[in-house]
């Protein structure tokens, strides 16, 4: 499974001197490297599917710990967010302006879909909101961003994982 794969790869980056904490994710910020998806929004089928857009990335429970993303409400990703649970997502406020302008999204559901992806991708719950990451460059900034737990989506760009790390190290 994904977790035993990714779990004591976490474990030896976290036992390098001066490594405070260690994430996995699909995509690093500000590497351009972030595929598309289309978005769909359950209570906005007028809507979905016509031109929502985000960058989709996958991370494990601490990536977030590890950005130091603050969470604007509801919850942070946890080790319980796995496979044959009910398939979750945290938005950044950029997507929750721009697919919730007049409602909380939590509790809300979507999909994501990509150009080469299933037809019926999971409906995902929207379980946190957290502040915007400048994941497409210093320069840039409001693209909707939408994470999701690693191990629900283990076939997301399978040969492709990043580690990420904060160190004590000024």
């Amino acid at each position: 499974s994904q977790r035993s794969i990714l779990t004591p790869s976490r474990r030896r980056v976290r036992a390098i001197p001066g490594v405070e904490s260690a994430s996995m994710t699909t995509d690093l910020p500000v590497t351009h490297s972030t595929r598309r998806y289309v978005v769909n929004i359950e209570d906005r089928h007028d809507e979905s599917g016509k031109g929502l857009f985000s960058e989709v990335t996958s991370v494990t429970p601490d990536h977030f710990k590890v950005l130091r993303a603050s969470l604007v409400r509801g919850r942070y990703f946890t080790e319980d967010d796995d496979t044959g649970k009910e398939p979750v997502a945290i938005v950044d406020e950029s997507a929750a302006r721009t697919y919730w302008p007049d409602r909380d999204p939590i509790g809300r559901r979507l999909s994501m879909r990509s150009f080469r992806g299933p037809v019926n991708p999971p409906w995902c719950t929207v379980v946190g909101v957290i502040k915007d990451i400048n994941s497409d460059g210093l320069d840039q900034s409001g693209a909707p961003h939408i994470y999701r737990p690693i191990y629900q989506f283990p076939g997301s760009r399978a040969l492709t994982k990043s580690v990420t790390v904060r160190t004590s190290f000024s």
